[in-house]
């Protein structure tokens, strides 16, 4: 085996951007939406989660600015991206982001809210395209079982919930009902798979995107007067959390990486979940919360460092423009 030496970063602004960047991001944007549902039970989250939300989209326009600026040098550096499992993981998330940053500004400023949210379904279906054109023309071993899936192809949902808070019942529906449908075959898929082999200690932080599938699927039902269904994913994210805890153990001591970022919105969405469904499920969720908090802001601050350091980049393998 010989030894490749990591490709060096040319000068010149933003000319790798990395796309691993964008699941931190998403798991700030998801952690504000979550201090918002909790400030219907303590007025005094008020303030966190307006200051949180403002600062998770003030980073979120400058890591936009930046990975624009990369496209803009070459567009066909998207496609070099989702070669790459971290680059198929960073632009998902990506869309993600702009839902989420619309869900967060629709009260304020509808019109604009209304304007991110299409742009990013728009995005999204060019991402998922280009994604299902790598993994179509990649070799039989690389179409396995993955729970990145879960993100490639379910985070959809999370333009469901946006839609569903920005008033736009039809698109809610329809993307609620197609992609809880694609996040449930991709997880009965898992478990099948997960029988048979177990996953590799640093890459289970990626099975942490099931619970996300589930908990935004539930919080879509919520918001579209699907209460049963609500509660019962409620459940089933609490039942899906405790299994994950062990599987998610041994990553500790296999070393940080970007693939951390995986957890993060994970348990914000639980945590949202469950403040939304309420009643007995309310303290869970605030508990969950204070956990989440610390953990996503930790991760958020270590991919920050990275990613300002240049290290994100060649740790990722992003493209270069």
């Amino acid at each position: 085996m010989r030894f490749v030496a990591p490709t060096p970063t040319p000068k010149g602004f933003a000319r790798r951007t990395p796309p691993a960047v964008f699941p931190a991001i998403l798991g700030l944007l998801g952690l504000a939406v979550a201090w918002r549902r909790a400030a219907r039970q303590l007025e005094a989250a008020a303030p966190l989660a307006d200051l949180l939300a403002g600062a998770a989209v003030l980073v979120l326009g400058v890591a936009l600015v930046a990975y624009a600026a990369k496209l803009m040098r070459r567009m066909s550096v998207l496609s070099d991206d989702i070669a790459v499992l971290p680059g198929r993981l960073g632009l998902s998330a990506l869309c993600g982001s702009l839902y989420l940053t619309a869900m967060l500004t629709g009260p304020a400023h509808p019109v604009l809210a209304a304007v991110v949210f299409h742009v990013g379904l728009v995005f999204h279906l060019l991402v998922i395209g280009l994604i299902l054109r790598q993994i179509a023309t990649a070799p039989p071993e690389a179409r396995r079982y993955s729970p990145a899936g879960q993100l490639y192809f379910t985070s959809p949902i999370v333009g469901a919930l946006a839609a569903a808070s920005l008033g736009f019942g039809p698109l809610a529906q329809f993307l609620f009902y197609l992609f809880s449908a694609t996040g449930l075959a991709i997880g009965l898929w898992g478990v099948l798979d997960l029988v048979k082999r177990p996953m590799p200690a640093p890459l289970r932080p990626l099975l942490a995107l099931h619970l996300a599938a589930i908990s935004v699927s539930g919080s879509t039902a919520k918001l579209l007067g699907y209460d049963e269904i609500a509660l019962g994913a409620a459940a089933l994210a609490a039942v899906v959390l405790l299994l994950l805890l062990p599987a998610l153990r041994p990553t500790l001591g296999s070393g940080f990486s970007a693939l951390w970022a995986a957890i993060t919105f994970p348990s914000a969405a639980t945590a949202s979940l469950w403040l939304l469904v309420g009643t007995g499920w309310t303290v869970p969720g605030l508990l969950l919360l204070a956990a989440a908090s610390g953990i996503n802001l930790a991760i958020a601050y270590r991919i920050g460092r990275l990613w300002l350091g240049g290290q994100l980049a060649v740790k990722t393998n992003a493209a270069i423009a």
